[in-house]
């Protein structure tokens, strides 16, 4: 059976930063990002968000938001009642752990997720359908459970090994688990599709927002209401 005929809805979700007016309440609600290149802190406030869209309609069907001392995976928790049963939701590669990924899947009714590898992620392989195709598991730290109970000592899910023409290999993980049902070629070809976000962004900034920039409030409430 192909992917096309069970995969119902495509979503994807991703993070951005988002800078915002700068003034003393924006501030002291939205904090600054600090870094290596910024000891001191941005320039700026900045506004943590995390969206889901679906991607093949470019609908943007949630968002949540708020100061950018929360990490991303803080606001993705926000997100799984957003998700809809007998979905595929394509995750970009930071939301990689154990405590997103499976309240993600096992949240509601046929969830699954597809996230690219990083590079570091190591697992048994427990099955083999190909040397490119194959069932790991995985053991869950200690620290990770102590946050959060629930979670098992070990998780399994699909690992899929690829190579684009001139490209380095790549690892996806997926709980997508039957080879047979869900070919490794078309798990692939859905994955890049996630850059379908990249223009529906583009098309709420330029055609529907042409190009203006549309927070411009002093205050955390008026940001909050234009975004």
């Amino acid at each position: 059976m192909a992917i096309a005929g069970v995969v119902w809805r495509c979503m994807q979700w991703t993070e951005r930063a988002l800078r915002v007016p700068d003034s003393e309440a924006n501030r002291h609600e939205f904090g600054l990002i600090v870094g290596r290149l910024a000891p001191e802190g941005s320039g700026y406030p900045v506004m943590r968000a995390v969206a889901l869209m679906t991607l093949r309609s470019h609908m943007l069907a949630a968002v949540v938001f708020g100061p950018c001392k929360h990490g991303e995976h803080t606001y993705a928790r926000q997100l799984w009642d957003e998700i809809p049963d007998d979905s595929l939701t394509i995750v970009d590669r930071g939301f990689q752990a154990s405590n997103v990924l499976r309240p993600l899947h096992q949240g509601g009714a046929n969830r699954h997720f597809l996230v690219r590898a990083r590079s570091d992620t190591t697992g048994r392989v427990v099955t083999r359908t190909t040397h490119t195709d194959e069932l790991v598991e995985f053991t869950i730290c200690a620290a990770t459970r102590r946050k959060e109970p629930t979670l098992p000592l070990h998780w399994r899910v699909r690992r899929i090994r690829y190579r684009m023409k001139g490209g380095k290999e790549q690892m996806l993980l997926t709980s997508l688990l039957d080879p047979t049902k869900y070919p490794a070629k078309e798990i692939i070809a859905l994955y890049h599709e996630r850059w379908e976000i990249e223009m529906g962004f583009d098309e709420i900034k330029t055609d529907m927002l042409e190009r203006n920039v549309p927070m411009r409030s002093q205050t955390p409430q008026g940001v909050r209401q234009q975004l």
